[in-house]
């Protein structure tokens, strides 16, 4: 028989090894996928560079919605299989189970959790970077989430959007518990609601480990409820991007965790687009006990605190809604920071297209920061209709004339009203933007529009002393000779068109 000899080569770091196959070798086309027949290596702990990681896995082989498989490393290529993982315990329990393409569950109505209390998934399981998408569960069971229970596994590089989460207690997108576990650079995006316990990423931890993780989430609960996990015990939280909107009922809300005891959170940046809770609701940790938290920078537009309840938490370096996005204190080996821009973890960056990341960030720089960076102004990207909770436009919050400029090129509506039924030229009067005001004027803005007040444009210039602004309204060869009485110059407004 003949033997064939191989070179594996591990691209990112440009290690090389040397093994001998009985079989003909194929590459895949991920960089951590290699095929020698029926076999595959697998680069299992989430680094390209770590050699060590590599593990043999055999194509997962399904009979009657089971994994017949007899070795203890699967590769999972298809929603059957994957259908199958969660019809299989025994595949539960210290076994190696991988992703080899994206899987669609689209069509599936409720999907079951893998693993439960009574027989935990205590695996490890690698995503290899391929997504789950349009998982969904509508039950009134605890538990819910892709996986129901886990306990002593790995969970790395699984990515998840698309979900619908619901269930009673513990429910996360990612797992409904998590004990003794290590999850990392795991990504979710999509809606999670329940009563008691409910996280973005997981509804209840106990002693885990989580590194570089992302959630971006609509998490809605009655009591312990927090973007990235409901109710822990004795987690390290480290190195985590949260985007979150939290809907609590009740208390111990936050827009990390619910509630705590002995957490330790850490290099962290959480994005709050929205809030809500009855008590103990803080923008970071509703509640808690003896808690850890260093190097956090935080982006809300509540007027919340940091944490739900005083004294429960040893606090260094924790920024909050930092207009100038200070980043000093996170980790540059591991988050991406940019000027002006809300910083990420950069395997997100190389992870997500430029759009993904926009079409999850914009509620950010509206809601909350009240600026669009240049850059994303000028990008094919940018939704010049988005509103934000007031209806605003991105118009709104042109920084300057550039960048109105651009925005009114690509059709920003100069006519749109918010939710007071102020227009950009109400905005722009009253802020005194001389230029921005003129470039309204020129293109046909509205200004004799009041707004729900009764107020013109011109009476928000007058009210904020915008001197600038009303010397604008003369005549000359636009109609106007002076700054006149706002009674007369309303009037002549309405019936003059500049």
């Amino acid at each position: 028989m003949k033997i064939n000899t191989i070179l594996l080569h591990n691209y990112n770091k440009k290690h090389l090894i040397k093994k001998r196959y009985n079989n003909q070798f194929s590459q895949n086309s991920s960089n951590n996928v290699m095929c020698i027949s029926n076999y595959h290596m697998v680069n299992f702990y989430g680094h390209p560079d770590n050699i060590e990681g590599l593990k043999y896995f055999e194509p997962a082989r399904v009979e009657n919605g089971k994994i017949i498989n007899k070795n203890n490393n699967i590769l999972l290529s298809s929603k059957d299989d994957l259908i199958a993982l969660s019809n299989t315990p025994k595949f539960w329990d210290n076994k190696s189970i991988a992703l080899s393409s994206n899987i669609d569950l689209s069509d599936i109505k409720n999907w079951t959790p893998i693993g439960n209390e009574s027989n935990p998934f205590s695996s490890k399981f690698n995503g290899n970077g391929y997504c789950i998408s349009n998982i969904n569960v509508e039950s009134n069971s605890n538990n819910q989430g892709l996986f129901g229970y886990i306990k002593d596994s790995n969970i790395n590089n699984v990515k998840i959007t698309g979900a619908y989460i619901k269930g009673k207690n513990q429910a996360g997108i990612l797992a409904g518990i998590a004990k003794n576990s290590n999850i990392n650079r795991c990504s979710v995006q999509g809606k999670v609601e329940g009563q008691h316990r409910i996280g973005g990423l997981v509804g209840i931890s106990y002693n885990n480990h989580f590194l570089q993780n992302l959630t971006v989430a609509k998490v809605k609960g009655t009591e312990d409820v927090g973007g990235i996990i409901g109710f822990d015990f004795n987690s390290k939280i480290s190195q985590i991007y949260n985007n979150s909107e939290i809907l609590g009922l009740t208390k111990n809300i936050g827009g990390l965790l619910g509630y705590g005891y002995k957490t330790n959170i850490e290099d962290i940046a959480v994005s709050i687009v929205n809030i809500s809770g009855l008590s103990n609701v803080g923008n970071l940790i509703g509640n808690g006990k003896n808690l850890s938290l260093k190097n956090i920078i935080l982006f809300q537009n509540s007027q919340l605190d940091i944490l739900g309840n005083e004294d429960i938490a040893e606090i260094r370096n924790v920024y909050q809604n930092e207009q100038s996005l200070e980043t000093e204190y996170l980790d540059k080996n591991v988050w991406h920071c940019q000027e002006g821009h809300i910083p990420h973890l950069n395997w997100q960056i190389k992870d997500k297209s430029f759009k993904q990341i926009l079409s999850e960030d914009f509620p950010i720089y509206m809601n909350v920061l009240r600026s669009i960076p240049d850059d994303i102004i000028e990008s094919d990207f940018i939704d010049i209709m988005f509103e934000d909770f007031e209806k605003r436009t991105p118009l709104y919050y042109c920084k300057n004339f550039q960048q109105a400029e651009s925005l009114i090129k690509k059709g920003a509506d100069i006519f749109h009203k918010d939710i007071y039924l102020q227009t950009p030229m109400h905005k722009f009067c009253a802020s005194g933007d001389t230029e921005i005001v003129l470039l309204l004027l020129n293109n046909g803005a509205a200004y004799f529009q009041k707004d729900i007040n009764g107020k013109y444009p011109i009476d928000l210039a007058k009210q904020n002393g915008q001197s600038d602004i009303l010397r604008e309204f003369t005549i000359g060869d636009k109609g106007f000779s002076k700054v006149i009485g706002m009674n007369e110059l309303k009037e002549t407004l309405t019936n003059n068109v500049l």
